[in-house]
């Protein structure tokens, strides 16, 4: 009995207990950068650009799961770089750089301003006529709307001719021109997804500064590997989210209301970016003295009517 008290029902071991505090640091960090990121600004990012592509408009609710998916990943690793190069940051240059961080807001308000405008250039194509709408077209001609005859295929049993017989030798190569691979431009799926991930990876890297999430990191501890561990774990969920809420608006929407919607969010987040720039103006922030002596001062005062309110309250009790 002394031996089990002693073994299972004593005290934990030191590294026992430190593992306990590791594990219960990094899900205060991941629930910290879960809550952090559903709402704030690089989420409402992802979620217009799962749902708007910049070089093909809205994108196709069937055959854009690929880019969607690079859309996320985009966005994961410019979220997990920003947070590395926080993690990096020593603290005595920590107020300089949170100083010159309305760098990062310019440029991610510019980004988002840009995309707004390609939006807003871009239309959308129209609906291709259908059937029924051809053969409504077609009304005043009826010979136009009756349907083909079905024409008799003369070469329906015909055996198709055998392929001419090419003098190759084995192994051999088609003939490469200059350009080589770059001979042919590449498709517009293939820049959609190319799209995906670089302007979502370079709007989400400038638009983390003071987001949020960011600000979910930073007052967590910036120190530590189980803080910076959880802080992108969190952010994972929080983005497929987003990314499903933008397959959600494709399924439901239209393509016009799509366009619109991109436009307003990316205008409004462009506005929340150049905002928040404006805030580190020399004009609007506070001097340093002014923020020392203020708790000063008011230290001071209550320590000295602190006894000349005392001794009014003993005079009142007394008479």
């Amino acid at each position: 009995s002394s031996r089990l008290s002693n073994g299972l029902l004593g005290p934990r071991p030191a590294a026992l207990r430190a593992m306990g505090g590791i594990w219960a640091d990094l899900g205060t960090s991941l629930l910290r950068s879960l809550f952090g990121e559903l709402g704030d600004k690089t989420f409402f990012l992802t979620l217009v650009l799962a749902a708007w592509c910049p070089w093909e408009g809205p994108r196709e609710y069937d055959s854009s799961a690929v880019q969607r998916l690079l859309v996320v990943l985009g966005a994961m690793v410019a979220l997990f770089s920003h947070i590395l190069v926080i993690a990096e940051v020593s603290s005595a240059e920590w107020d300089e750089w949170c100083h010159e961080s309305w760098i990062f807001e310019v440029f991610s308000g510019l980004l988002l301003a840009l995309l707004a405008f390609r939006a807003y250039l871009g239309k959308t194509e129209p609906l291709a006529a259908s059937p029924t709408a051809a053969g409504d077209a077609s009304k005043g001609d009826p010979l136009d709307a009756k349907p083909a005859e079905p024409q008799y295929n003369q070469h329906a049993f015909a055996f198709p001719a055998l392929p001419p017989v090419e003098h190759n030798t084995y192994g051999s190569m088609e003939p490469m021109t200059a350009d080589g691979l770059l001979g042919q431009n590449p498709s517009s799926k293939t820049w959609s997804s190319i799209f995906a991930f670089v302007v979502t990876a370079a709007c989400a890297f400038t638009l983390e500064a003071e987001d949020k999430s960011w600000y979910a990191y930073v007052e967590g501890g910036r120190e530590g590997a189980d803080n910076a561990t959880g802080a992108i774990l969190g952010r994972i969920p929080a983005l497929m989210v987003a990314a499903f809420a933008g397959y959600f608006m494709v399924c439901q929407l239209e393509a016009a209301s799509i366009r619109l919607m991109t436009i307003f969010a990316l205008l409004s987040l462009s506005l929340v970016s150049f905002s928040q720039a404006v805030l580190h103006w020399g004009l609007l922030e506070f001097s340093q003295a002014d923020a020392t002596a203020t708790p000063v001062a008011n230290a001071s005062a209550a320590a000295s009517g602190g006894p000349a309110l005392l001794s009014t309250l003993l005079a009142g009790q007394r008479r």
